[in-house]
């Protein structure tokens, strides 16, 4: 960019130029590449942002926090826990069993007739 600024005035000068024709040259010149500039600002600041967003929302929400109600970063659920049914697992499973065998009984009656 600045290796372009100097050519400019070089070419400028050698042609007879004043400063200020030189400069409003170059500034037409830097018209052209203005939307590309101001994209890549864009990008910049829109990356930026994404970044401190995302870092705040590893600070309000810390990884590190416990995820068990005990308070612990690893499950004290044992095998042992699950040896024993729960009554409300026997209850289930009787209704279970009376609900199929009364629709296989039915099935076998409505085949019958």
């Amino acid at each position: 960019m600045v290796e372009k600024a100097i050519q400019f005035h070089e070419i400028g000068k050698s042609l007879g130029l004043h400063k200020k024709e030189i400069n409003k040259d170059f500034q037409s010149y830097l018209g052209e590449y203005k939307s590309v500039i101001i994209f890549c600002l864009a990008v910049i600041i829109i990356a930026f942002f994404g970044i401190f967003i995302f870092s705040l929302f590893i600070i309000v929400i810390n990884p590190f926090d416990p995820t068990y109600p005990s308070n612990a970063l690893y499950s004290t659920v044992k095998v042992k826990d699950f040896k024993d049914k729960s009554k409300f697992k026997k209850v289930f499973f009787q209704m279970d069993n009376m609900i199929f065998r009364t629709s296989k009984w039915v099935l076998t009656l409505k085949n019958d007739h």
